[in-house]
């Protein structure tokens, strides 16, 4: 049986090698197929690496019920928070 070897590479290395992903054209999975690269490992890397900051209040939307509510305003109240990742929380409250 063949051993495995493993391929210890740093910060520098991934960045790398994601920028090599993002020219390439090629799904994440074909990427790692070609390049010998556990997905969970390429995907932890690519998320600890992201450059894309969070940018939070830019990316509110407005939304207009089509149906007012037919009770009277004051008696009507809704909130919903959803927190998915650390990064990410989406909240609703109308009143």
């Amino acid at each position: 049986m063949k051993k495995r070897t493993r391929t210890c590479r740093s910060a520098n290395d991934w960045q790398a090698l994601l920028e090599t992903y993002h020219q390439s054209g090629l799904t994440q999975e074909q990427f790692c197929k070609q390049h010998q690269l556990a997905p969970s490992t390429f995907a932890k890397w690519k998320s600890r690496l992201s450059t894309e900051p969070f940018s939070g209040v830019d990316d509110f939307i407005d939304i207009t019920p089509m149906n007012p509510p037919t009770a009277p305003v004051s008696d009507f109240r809704l909130e919903l928070t959803l927190s998915l990742v650390p990064r990410f929380q989406f909240s609703l409250k109308v009143a």
